[in-house]
């Protein structure tokens, strides 16, 4: 009996031995787990801060592909197809872009914006009113300016 004792004892230590390594093991898988959550929920953290950011990206993509779907055909289209030179999400009148057409503003002139006259001479750029119009309908949808003020906030 001794000899099956001494056996089993040495049986016991053996498999006492590869659990506690096994415990050892998952203890480090689980440390490594736990850094590896934190470290995502550091990002996670991060990102929902620029969530802002993103989401003001997002309008800014909306309003030059409007810009491009509404003025890409036309002349209008070769200057307003960037973040700076596209049309404003903000409703304006007709009056008042017309009034930039027609006579420039201090930040069209600046930018180098020609003068639209109202009727084709064939010389000049030109655009109609009714076509201007037409144009700023199209651009300024209910659902883009919800879509601004929604973001913009």
């Amino acid at each position: 009996m001794e000899k099956s004792s001494i056996v089993v004892f040495i049986v016991c230590i053996g498999f006492f031995y590869f659990i506690k390594s096994d415990v050892a093991e998952v203890k480090q898988d689980i440390i490594t787990i736990n850094n590896a959550i934190g470290y995502v929920k550091i990002e996670q953290s991060a990102i929902s801060k620029r969530l802002d950011v993103r989401e003001l990206d997002k309008l800014y993509e909306l309003k030059l592909t409007k810009n491009a779907e509404v003025l890409g055909d036309i002349s209008c289209g070769k200057c307003h197809n960037s973040s700076d030179t596209a049309l404003p999400i903000r409703k304006i009148s007709v009056s008042e872009a017309i009034n930039i057409v027609r006579f420039g503003s201090e930040k069209s002139q600046a930018g180098g914006m020609p003068i639209y006259k109202s009727f084709n001479n064939g010389k000049d750029a030109f655009i109609s009113d009714s076509g201007l119009k037409q144009r700023l309908e199209n651009l300024y949808t209910d659902d883009l300016l919800r879509t601004a003020v929604s973001k913009d906030r």
